[in-house]
């Protein structure tokens, strides 16, 4: 696993523009640059195609099936990047995944959690409200239905976090001003 963790750290030196390719969905790609990584966690600060900053996420190092970085897609995204503004982020902890997901849910009201080995494609986003071997988390629904609930949801099985994005965002949001 040294290798991995020395290029990671290459990436938070010269915060290089990246894209992380995972074992789970090997369509799906990550954009982002390393901020942080533990031995055995890696945060990228996620920028979507346009340059813009898209959150942060978290996941497994162990995950990681391929990165590429240096081609003419990041080259452009790192120029657009250049125009628009980042938000001055805080250190996570990175002692363990489960103190990262209470430290993101705390700075930014909620989390989305991912059980990628489960099904690649679903999240769950919402506020974490207990956590131990199950994870309690006060979901928010699709903006389709508009309808909150509780969900319980295995520690072991999850292998993402991610927060700050703008999606979540909105969701939150919208549940806000439908709420009042």
């Amino acid at each position: 696993m040294s290798n991995i963790l020395d290029v990671l750290q290459n990436c938070v030196e010269a915060r290089h523009l990246i894209d992380v390719y995972r074992s789970f969905d090997l369509e799906e790609t990550i954009t982002g640059f390393v901020e942080q990584i533990s031995d055995e966690l890696a945060c990228l600060v996620k920028i979507d195609e346009d340059g813009s900053f898209d959150g942060r996420v978290v996941f497994k190092i162990e995950t990681i099936s391929r990165i590429r970085r240096d081609n003419t897609q990041l080259q452009l995204i790192t120029s657009l990047m250049k125009k628009k503004p980042m938000p001055t982020l805080s250190k996570i902890d990175m002692s363990s995944f489960l103190t990262v997901m209470e430290n993101l849910n705390r700075d930014c009201g909620y989390v989305s959690l991912y059980q990628e080995g489960l099904d690649a494609e679903v999240c769950f986003i919402g506020q974490l409200q207990k956590t131990g071997e199950f994870l309690q988390l006060h979901e928010y629904g699709s903006l389709d239905e508009m309808n909150r609930s509780f969900l319980i949801l295995r520690y072991d099985d999850t292998t993402r976090v991610e927060a700050g994005g703008k999606y979540e965002n909105n969701l939150v949001q919208t549940y806000k001003v439908y709420q009042n």
